[in-house]
């Protein structure tokens, strides 16, 4: 059996290894043995190699660290005690969220994979996790600030601190996005859109800006320009910024805090500039501004049934929305490099798999 794996951090053209690794035994209770058939590649295994997802450097353990979060395969064997009737049975496509995906085979606990429909492809159902997931818990986190949009807060009876600010409406608000390009925040402004809000997304370039807006409709500014803030300011106008949503780090997380109206909410899921969160206190003080996480470790915990469900929403979703997510690439398991050298190329559009 073969797996990818890296010993130190660096880029993947230059660190990761495909190495031969133990077959892994018959599953034991309430376990499967499924043949890996597709796994993607996302921004999150990049930073995992280079290590940029944790500013405090740290060694490799021994051994090596498997990249990759989730795929789809086919049930070969099944353990005792396994609920044959939620369809786990032997030549079973199912789809998996795991750390450490990229090898040819899984022994998986059987509450752990959930089966693919027929209607989906391979493509859609290796991918239902990473970004569907974060875009449905992301979201929900925005309906949770939404209740928290302000009025006029005041010190006296004639005194505002927040002067200007209309009372709280029904108006729907906005919603700013920074790597308004990545497949999760298209996600995530495809299920806003469909609750009402306004998404604006922010780019680094021009181009991008123009055909994120062709492609999704979703009015975004290049951060790259001077004034991006002031434009879009403007756009706003006096509706009320009340959720921010940041997968960069570093200052451009300071700027869309100051772009929040009061109360609002600056939601951190990601840190694509290696660069953490730099958070001034007086907007949280001052302005009742706040400031949350959100990841995928605790939605792995949730009971079988929440999680179905969950898997269930954001199926029908992009059973509506499927361009939203592209295949560009299959590679081998054994040209991984390959398949990086075109993940690193500027403009990419498109979701890149290692096939088994």
């Amino acid at each position: 059996m073969h797996k990818v794996v890296f010993h130190k951090h660096g880029e993947p053209v230059h660190v990761l290894e495909l190495e031969v690794t133990q077959e892994l035994p018959p599953p034991g209770p309430e376990q499967v043995l499924v043949r890996t058939t597709k796994l993607p590649i996302h921004s999150g295994d990049h930073i995992l190699v280079t290590g940029h997802h944790n500013p405090q450097k740290y060694d490799v353990p021994d051994g090596g660290v498997i990249p990759g979060a989730e795929g789809i395969g086919v049930i070969e064997e099944v353990g005792s005690g396994v609920d044959a009737g939620r369809g786990l049975v032997p030549g079973t496509r199912v789809s998996f969220f795991v750390v450490g995906a990229w090898k040819e085979k899984h022994l998986l606990q059987a509450d752990s994979v959930f089966v693919v429909p027929d209607d989906i492809d391979d493509a859609l159902g290796s991918q239902l996790y990473v970004n569907p997931m974060a875009a449905l818990l992301i979201v929900r986190e925005v309906v949770n600030a939404a209740s928290r949009r302000a009025g006029v807060l005041r010190i006296s009876a004639t005194h505002a601190i927040f002067t200007g600010q209309n009372p709280a409406s029904n108006e729907p608000g906005v919603v700013l996005l920074s790597a308004a390009g990545s497949v999760t925040a298209k996600l995530i402004a495809g299920l806003l859109k469909e609750k009402g809000y306004t998404p604006i997304g922010m780019v680094r370039s021009r181009a991008t800006a123009l055909s994120l807006h062709a492609e999704t409709g979703v009015l975004a500014f290049c951060t790259e320009d001077p004034d991006w803030k002031e434009q879009i300011r403007k756009e706003v106008g006096d509706r009320n910024i009340f959720a921010a949503l940041d997968a960069v780090g570093g200052s451009i997380s300071t700027e869309m805090l100051q772009l929040l109206s009061p109360a609002g909410t600056l939601i951190s899921y990601g840190i694509l500039s290696g660069e953490p969160l730099i958070i001034p206190q007086a907007p949280l003080t001052m302005q009742d501004k706040r400031v949350l996480g959100v990841g995928m470790v605790h939605w792995s915990l949730l009971p079988y049934e929440e999680r179905a469900a969950d898997l269930a929403t954001m199926t029908d979703f992009l059973k509506r929305h499927r361009q939203l997510l592209p295949t560009l690439a299959e590679f081998k398991l054994s040209d991984h490099k390959a398949a990086f050298e075109l993940f690193n190329k500027p403009g990419r559009n498109g979701i890149i798999f290692l096939c088994p």
